[in-house]
């Protein structure tokens, strides 16, 4: 019998010991993920919500704040903004466990030695902070001095990273550098892919066999490979699913244009296939079927179609109604003249030199006079 209860009170006293040790144990995860969370809200400016998820990645390492601090100093000492490392390190917490120094001070300075301004590096590494990671010696300095060889000066470099960082996430050799040798092959200029490359980036981030569908595509249309509407086409395709395309193309057809219409327009102004099926049906509606323009005019001046409705076209069309009703002008009108001419030419060309003759012309234009815009409909 006492060797029987001196069994359970030792197997008791155990018991204790475990649940005081796993109590501290918890206690001592809790305080440091109390910590984290404190960390994150009073130095870098987290919600409590987004704190406690960030804390969730990195509350098993951040022991202090020695090299947290280090790594918000540097951005600081850059000209990242409160609100902007806010963001930052909510995007990627794991950032204040980077060493500052040896690992994201370089980097940074490598960027801003290639053209890159202050604010434009915030801006840069707060909209996609994972390019932080990849190499300098092995993902950084190959990217910018391949891009540098195509584009010739750090400044174009810089302009590319601008609208995108996937220049340096991605293996240049495996993704760009064919695609530019297709656009060599199919003649394009070198100052056209410039072009492509600093201000439509994303256009060339295609695999070799999708970026050759689209330079088939564009070709077999009949665009010149030597002209910038060959570059922007690229840019346009690129954007835009076949099923989107078809949609695009059959409204046109709705307006009877024909194949060799549409593709002509497609050559003169590709942006016309970004143009939504409801605008391109409303805008040719009222040109055709409350102006009177023929559809074959819109055709050859496919510009149009990216004017604004309410803005510019019904506005200008509702004073060139006037004009005609009370015979002041020609039915003979070039309707691009009208409705392309800058905001100085048109006021003097159709509403100043009228205002004798029509004192509410400027308010028509306006949109003022409803009841004078009716009256002529």
């Amino acid at each position: 019998m006492f060797r029987f209860v001196c069994k359970k009170l030792i197997q008791t006293s155990k018991l204790k010991i475990g649940i005081s040790t796993s109590i501290s144990t918890s206690s001592i995860s809790i305080n440091k993920h109390s910590f984290t969370v404190s960390y994150l809200v009073n130095s870098c400016g987290l919600s409590e919500e987004a704190a406690i998820a960030a804390s969730n990645k990195i509350h098993l390492q951040l022991k202090t704040s020695d090299r947290a601090n280090s790594v918000l100093s540097l951005f600081s000492n850059h000209g990242f903004t409160k609100p902007q490392i806010s963001k930052l390190i909510t995007r990627r917490p794991s950032l204040l466990l980077a060493d500052s120094q040896k690992t994201l001070s370089p980097k940074i300075e490598f960027l801003l030695s290639r053209g890159l301004s202050g604010p434009d590096l915030a801006k840069i590494i707060c909209r996609d902070p994972f390019v932080l990671a990849k190499g300098l010696e092995l993902q950084f300095i190959p990217s910018f001095d391949y891009l540098k060889t195509v584009l010739h000066t750090d400044n174009n470099v810089a302009a590319v990273l601008k609208r995108t960082t996937r220049f340096v996430l991605t293996n240049l050799q495996q993704i760009i550098e064919p695609n530019i040798a297709l656009l060599r092959a199919h003649g394009v200029p070198e100052s056209r892919i410039s072009t492509l490359l600093i201000y439509q980036p994303r256009s060339i981030l295609q695999s070799s066999d999708r970026f050759n569908e689209i330079l088939e595509k564009i070709k077999d249309m009949g665009f010149d490979s030597q002209s910038s509407t060959f570059v922007l086409a690229i840019n346009v395709i690129a954007g835009t699913t076949e099923t989107t395309w078809q949609g695009k193309l059959a409204v046109y057809r709705r307006w009877g244009w024909s194949e060799d219409q549409i593709h002509s327009a497609i050559r003169k102004q590709p942006l016309c296939m970004l143009t939504s099926e409801k605008k391109i049906m409303e805008v040719m509606d009222f040109l055709v079927n409350i102006m009177g323009w023929k559809s074959s005019v819109i055709a050859n001046c496919p510009s149009l179609l990216l004017l604004s409705l309410e803005k510019r076209i019904i506005p200008r069309c509702s004073v060139i109604q006037v004009l005609l009703s009370k015979g002041l002008i020609g039915k003979d009108l070039s309707l691009s003249s009208v409705l392309k001419a800058s905001e100085k030419d048109f006021l003097k060309k159709y509403v100043t030199k009228y205002l004798v003759e029509v004192p509410q012309l400027l308010e028509v234009y306006q949109g003022l006079a409803l009841d004078l815009r009716k009256s002529v409909g």
